[in-house]
Formats: structure tokens, sequence, C-alpha cells
């Protein structure tokens, strides 16, 4: 039987207007959150961390929402043709789960179905990794 939990879960997420960059990674079954202001917004390093154990139930939804998503087919690698010059952010992903595997690599343009698949993510570690720190901490000072 194959585990609910996959053997590899990265998501690196790099904003090139605000600066900064945000990275998931799922470490001995739990999910590492850390989230890395731009230097250039403050005269010191400022961040925030988190970390959450997804219960089975989130795992199976997950799964399912990514299999609706068609993320298994994205392609390696999106980004624009040679010598178009377009800013955007950059984000790469990660998955392994017994014969299911992507890797994918956006850079300024994205799969179609990117927007669900960053949902799906922020359901399963209750947090929005598409979101820079200025808004994140923003959120938290607000709890």
């Amino acid at each position: 039987m194959e585990s609910i939990i996959p053997e590899v879960l990265e998501i690196e997420y790099s904003f090139q207007d605000q600066g900064g960059h945000n990275t998931l990674k799922l470490v001995e079954g739990r999910l590492f959150f850390f989230s890395e202001a731009h230097s250039r917004l403050s005269e010191k390093n400022e961040y925030l961390t988190m970390v959450s154990a997804p219960e089975r139930d989130d795992w199976i939804l997950f799964w399912k929402s990514l299999n609706q998503a068609g993320v298994w087919d994205w392609e390696d690698d999106y980004r624009p043709e040679p010598g178009v010059t377009r800013d955007g952010n950059v984000w790469d992903v990660k998955i392994k789960r017994g014969n299911q595997y992507v890797q994918t690599r956006a850079w300024c343009l994205e799969p179609e179905t990117h927007n669900e698949f960053f949902l799906a993510l922020k359901n399963l570690a209750g947090v929005d990794v598409s979101l820079p720190y200025v808004y994140l901490s923003q959120k938290l000072s607000e709890i």
C-alpha cells in the first residue's frame, strides 16, 4: 500500500518585485515553512517560520486536488521564449509519492492549473506560499 505522506515535497517561491522568498519542505512527516523578507525592506533580517503536521484526511484531499489539477502532467520548465523579457515570480516544485513525480520550475510563465495547486498546498500546510513576507507578517499581526 502506498504511503499517504510523500517521499519528497519541496516548494521554493521567490518574489521578483518585493524580493524575498518562501520555502516549504516536508521533513519527517512535518511541513516546515520559512518566509524571508528581502534585505532592502529593512535593516535587519526578518523572517517567519511555521511548522504543521497535516492529518491523514488533509493528505487525501491534497492528492485528490493535485490529480484533478493535472499536476503530474506539468512540464519541467515554464519560462518565456529566449529574448522575451518578463517580470514575475520564480518558483520550483518537487513532489514524489510512489510512482507519481513532478519537478517543475516556473519563471514568469505558469501552468494553467497553478492556482488550483497553490490552493491545495495552502489547505494542506495552512499557509499561502505564494504570498511574500510583507503580506504574511501583516496577516499574523491581525490575529
